[in-house]
């Protein structure tokens, strides 16, 4: 009794205080429960606890089943743990255990507070114990907290043990003085801990890791090991990339016993380049010259990979791009056909600045495409210019027939160069019929050129096309500020234009730089904004332009513009556009000269000119928090809840201490209760005591007395934010929960939104139990099935006993389906023996079959060996498994491939009558299969797949086949083979993707099988293929594997003399240096039919443009002169392929002459058919002068 009187004691005062003295005032009891009582403390703390009596009752309040009970524990320890740290001894056992409970509380908030003072005071072996049995999270939360205390070792010591373990348990382990070790270790039994662990591998344990067991970490932890340990971990790649390489190059000399090793092989080839680019990122994110060094050449080493892994190669190029700009796109380039990497866009300032002083390599990217000319802009001044002259325009002019676009030639540096480019544009034959286009130009000309050669448009008889020239004239003076005067004049001369006339006017006005105004201009704009009053025309918008206009220049003149303005708002346009564009200080000035006018039109309830300016100035309203202040104020005078709800926002914005501790008590002294979100904001986060409590009685008060106390529920959910519900009390949260289940009964029928809400809103209370109000709501027998199901899902928010023990209930009845979802939401932060104790006997009870599947899902992804056992048995005990649930169980032992037992249920799978429960098993993605022995089980199910009855589970199979590059045996090659024949395309497509990317069958074999395929169609399909995946290998790969392969059957095809055009589908795909002996050699042998030829015409132009240019050109010159007229042809159709868009050079122009006078008339008739780009060579001259 005395016990409890002492609790109770100690939490009747924090109920009068906020959360941040309620904090203050449990840390000082904490460390007063730390200190010795000395007398001369009598007086002082008479009648109150002190030294150990007061740390007894402290850490009971670790062991309560309430939330805020354990909260204030857990601040109190951190007042004893700073006491123990700086008398450097170590706290008392009672309060090392309510550490080590608390940290392991549900409530992350709980586990926030104690898990660093834990960390700070415990022992080796307490952290482990404590490491052990904290659910993931919380083990991750952990291991980053004792990483930055500096005692890792622990970590290292723990992985150590669990090597121990796992070598004891396979026999290997002696039984020396090394098994007291053993007897004493922390048994792990979560996969993900397990990998959180190995970052905290020592050099030499790193240096002895296997490669599979390396690769098989993840891409988190493989980074944490790159960026601690980089010379080892970029040598370990770089001489694995080699033997991977050698090994793979050479397939041919691999005997084919071992294909398995091989297979291995690819495997790991397919994941070292994925690792070296992961790596390789995070060094370059260090940008330390040391780690950038090493990461370059680690991307130097996997660059040259297959567009599988293109998408990790650019991320990890943008890096470098990044951090060692020039370097690294110098490298790109000179590799660039080896490489292969698709177009990156070059759009950041600082790196096109960096390339200011290197035209050469702008010139090449431009070329490549990652500069185009939407970023000429962007590009410094000193390179603009000259990558202008050398590619920009040429290349422009060739796609854009023969139009310098406007986007580029704004920004051309060179004044000369400019006006040039427009006044050829303005003349180009190809714009006459394009006025918007030509009149563009305009602006880039001097006033006084620009009116000569405008001054048809300006009396045009269209208005449309006159405001087109008026706006370019306008615009010029952003080039020539000097004739800003000659323009004003034009404009107020032009007093009989109609009114849209002066919306573009004031549209091109807008948008002039602010450099080009002075005091001397503001003559012309009075009486330009006088002649827009004065027009009979003039429109609303009109008008909103002209303000707009003066907005703009109030950076510049602030008290003028205002004035101006005063005068539109006597025409009603109150609505202000661009402030948010002004200074602050040119902002202060504008609005002192307009402060009068706004608070009359607030005090006659006339909103729109206020409003304007509050929503152009809310994000600077900390700024201009002084200016702003006196408007907001007159707001706050108003008998108006909408005003007063947008200036509350701007006081807790601007002045929060003040709007906390001064204006919302006021507030709520005042009108008692008031729904407004900063209210609820102050009183939830800050103002947790005594007002909070008068707010609460007011609320109750407010309940009892109103008739429409059924709409304060709709207000209050609206209002509170229970985010900072932990904040407050325990009696404060269960008084406040029983007044809103007072608000929801009298609610008649609330709508579903209400009542999700609702309940979602109650249950983050975190002190809230189930007893009570709740309870009704969530019973079987609710007669509103859908208010009882949101409420039993509702329950994964709470923490009590009597609400978990209510969910296992639910599991048994019709509520089962709400149940599952709730309890395992709410079991992710339980320890996994916990978790897996209360599901396991809920899928026993459980019989709602999607209930099932869900469960055991949810097993499978706690990746545990604990839930592991708990599915095998399981299975073991469950005969009748459902087949769904069978289907559910596959996707959950996808986390526990390295268990062998796991794959004997697989293998169960293969030999289902359901296709679905096969099919299912192909969904074992290639990053889990790190071991040889995984690889040759999956081989084993899909085998067993390809020879299924039922051929969709066949296609499935060889699909799967078809896009993994690390399966695949001598079986599944023979079953390949026979599936090229099948009447279904999808089968020949799949089976020849996996016959070319298995690297343990010869090319000579792979064509020899092809040719001997008896359908013709069945070839055609195989070759189609072999093209196809052209785009899949790099130049190197193509070579070795894709070519050969090609070479090999256009031998057998040619002397079977099958099908002479998929002959030369292969001859064109083939070495482009035997194009010409294969092209003769079917010549020879007559087997280049009319067909065959057109086909071979028509493809080489594209065939030219795949090459390199100087091979091309080599062979053109050479088929150019060659006797055999259809070579000639050739020729012909390869010179259309290299020819640029733009500017033929004279040696093409010659060669296509030279083909005009052929004495063949195909080639003469085609030859006169080929059109020439027409360019002004006298122009460009004169422009690069």
């Amino acid at each position: 009794m005395e016990f409890d009187t002492d609790i109770n004691n100690l939490l009747e005062p924090l109920e009068k205080l906020s959360f941040s003295e309620r904090w203050k005032t449990m840390v000082e009891l904490g460390r007063r429960s730390m200190r010795p009582f000395t007398l001369g403390e009598d007086a002082a703390l008479e009648g109150e606890l002190h030294g150990d009596r007061l740390r007894v009752v402290l850490v009971s309040l670790s062991r309560s089943g309430v939330h805020y009970e354990r909260m204030l524990a857990a601040m109190s320890l951190r007042g004893m743990v700073a006491v123990a740290l700086e008398q450097k001894r170590q706290p008392p056992p009672d309060v090392m255990t309510a550490l080590a409970k608390l940290v392991l509380d549900p409530s992350s908030n709980i586990f926030k507070l104690v898990a660093t003072p834990l960390v700070q005071v415990s022992t080796d072996e307490a952290l482990k114990e404590v490491l052990v049995q904290a659910h993931t999270i919380q083990f991750t939360v952990l291991n980053n907290i004792i990483t930055k205390c500096g005692k890792s070792h622990i970590m290292h010591d723990l992985y150590r043990e669990q090597k121990q373990l796992d070598r004891s348990a396979q026999g290997e382990e002696k039984r020396d003085g090394n098994s007291s070790l053993v007897r004493k270790a922390h048994k792990i039994t979560s996969i993900r801990k397990m990998e959180k662990l190995h970052a905290h591998l020592s050099e030499d344990e790193l240096r002895s890791l296997s490669v599979n067991d390396l690769f098989a970490l993840p891409d988190e932890v493989f980074r944490i090991l790159t960026v601690r340990y980089p010379d080892l971990m970029v040598k370990i790649l770089t001489e694995l990339k080699a033997r991977m390489n050698n090994e793979n190059h050479n397939p041919e000399d691999v005997d084919t016993e071992h294909a398995q090793d091989c297979g291995m092989n690819n495997a790991l080839l397919n994941l070292v380049d994925s690792r070296i680019f992961s790596a390789a990122s995070a060094l370059g994110v260090l940008s330390r010259k040391k780690e950038v060094d090493l990461g370059m050449k680690l991307m130097k080493e996997a660059l040259s990979v297959s567009n599988s892994r293109k998408t990790e190669a650019i991320s990890a190029l943008r890096i470098y791009i990044r951090v060692r700009t020039i370097d690294t796109l110098e490298y790109m380039i000179q590799h660039k056909e080896e490489l292969q990497i698709s177009m990156i866009r070059l759009n950041s300032r600082r790196t096109l600045k960096r390339l200011q002083s290197n035209v050469p390599l702008l010139v090449e990217l431009y070329k490549m495409g990652w500069i185009d000319e939407d970023l000429f802009r962007m590009i410094p001044n000193s390179a603009r210019e000259q990558l202008y002259k050398q590619v920009i325009r040429h290349v422009c002019v060739g796609k854009n027939n023969n139009v310098v676009p406007m986007r580029v030639a704004r920004h051309i540096p060179s004044r000369a160069l400019r006006e040039k480019t427009a006044k050829q544009m303005f003349h180009l034959k190809e714009l006459q019929s394009s006025l918007d286009t030509r009149l563009k130009y305009l602006s880039l000309l001097p006033f006084h050129e620009a009116w000569e050669l405008g001054r048809p448009f300006i009396t045009y008889p269209k208005p449309e096309i006159r405001r087109k020239c008026a706006g370019s004239l306008i615009s010029g003076v952003a080039y020539y500020p000097e004739h800003i005067i000659d323009i004003l004049t034009f404009i107020l001369k032009q007093k009989n234009e109609q009114d849209p006339w002066r919306t573009a006017m004031f549209e091109s006005l807008t948008d002039l730089p602010l450099n080009v105004w002075s005091q001397e201009h503001l003559g012309y704009i009075d009486k330009l904004i006088q002649d827009s009053f004065d027009a009979k025309d003039i429109s609303e918008y009109s008008l909103t332009l002209a303000q707009r206009f003066l907005v703009r220049i109030s950076e510049k003149f602030p008290v003028y513009a205002a004035e101006k303005i005063l005068l539109f708002l006597k025409r009603d346009i109150c609505w202000i556009n661009g402030l948010d564009k002004l200074s602050c200080s040119s902002v202060e000035k504008f609005l002192s000269v307009l402060l009068p006018k706004i608070k009359e039109l607030i005090q006659k309830n006339e909103h729109a000119l206020p409003n304007s300016i509050k929503n152009e100035l809310r994000p600077k309203q900390r700024l201009l928090k002084n200016i702003l202040k006196p408007i907001y104020d007159c707001y706050m005078a108003l008998d108006d809840p909408l005003g007063h709800s947008s200036t509350l926002e701007f006081y807790y914005n601007a002045f929060r201490h003040e709007t906390i501790y001064q204006i919302v008590p006021d507030i709520l002294h005042t009108k008692g209760v008031v729904m407004d979100r900063i209210v609820g904001m102050v009183l939830y986060k800050y103002q947790q005591g005594e007002l909070f409590n008068f707010w609460l009685q007011s609320l109750e008060t407010l309940y009892h007395a109103s008739d429409s106390s059924q709409f304060l529920l709709d207000q209050y959910l609206a209002f509170a934010d229970p985010m900072w519900a932990y904040r407050l009390t325990s009696k404060q949260q269960r008084a406040l929960v029983k007044i809103l289940f007072g608000f929801y009964s009298e609610k008649e029928s609330p709508s579903y939104f209400t009542t999700r809400k609702f309940f979602e809103h109650i249950t983050k209370f975190p002190s809230i139990t189930i007893d009570g109000d709740f309870q009704q709501y969530v019973q079987n027998d609710q007669e509103d099935l859908f208010t009882r199901d949101t409420a039993v899902f509702a329950l994964r928010q709470l923490s009590d006993a009597a609400s978990l023990e209510e969910l296992k209930n639910a599991i048994q009845d019709s509520r089962e389906r709400q149940a599952t979802l709730a309890l395992s939401s709410r079991l992710r932060f339980y320890p996994v023996r916990d978790v897996v104790e209360i599901l396991s006997s809920a899928l026993k009870t459980c019989k709602l079959v999607s209930a099932q599947k869900y469960l055991v899902r949810f097993l499978g992804a706690l990746a545990d060996e604990n839930a592991l056992e708990c599915l095998m048995q399981l299975c073991k005990e469950d005969d009748c498994m459902h087949k769904d649930v069978r289907l559910a169980m596959q996707d959950a032992f996808r986390n526990y491939l390295d268990h062998e037992k796991v794959w004997d249920f697989y293998d169960n799978g293969v030999k289902s009558s359901r296709s679905a429960e096969c099919i299912a098993v192909l969904s074992i993605d290639d990053g889990s299969l790190h071991h040889n022995w995984q690889l040759e089980r999956m081989n084993q199910l899909i085998i067993a797949l390809l020879q299924s009855a039922d051929v969709t589970v066949q296609l499935e199979a060889m699909k799967r086949l078809s896009t993994s590059h690390i399966l695949g045996n001598r079986t599944t090659i023979e079953e390949a083979f026979g599936f090229l024949s099948h009447s279904n395309l999808g089968f020949g497509q799949f089976a020849m993707r996996h016959i070319l990317q298995y690297r343990n069958i010869s090319p000579e074999e792979v064509a020899e099988r092809l040719a001997s395929l008896p359908d013709d169609h069945d070839i055609a399909t195989a070759i189609q293929m072999l093209l196809l995946q052209c785009p899949r290998y790099t130049p190197l790969a193509r070579s070795a594997r894709l070519e050969r392969i090609a070479e090999e059957l256009y031998r057998r095809l040619i002397n079977r003399r099958r099908q002479p055009t998929l002959i030369c589908k292969l001859v064109l795909f083939g070495n482009a240096n035997l194009l010409e002996s294969h092209l003769m050699e079917m010549l020879e042998k007559n087997l280049l039919h009319a067909g065959a030829a057109a086909y071979v015409v028509a493809e080489l132009s594209s065939y030219a443009a795949e090459y390199p240019l100087k091979v091309i050109q080599g062979m053109e010159r050479k088929f150019r002169q060659h006797a055999h007229p259809f070579l000639r042809r050739c020729g012909l159709s390869m010179l259309q392929g290299i020819a640029p868009l733009s500017k033929w050079p004279s040696e093409y122009r010659e060669a296509l002459q030279r083909y005009r006078e052929d004495s063949d008339l195909w080639i003469q008739n085609d030859a006169a058919l080929v059109s020439v780009p027409f360019f002004e060579e006298a122009s460009n001259e004169n422009t690069d002068e």
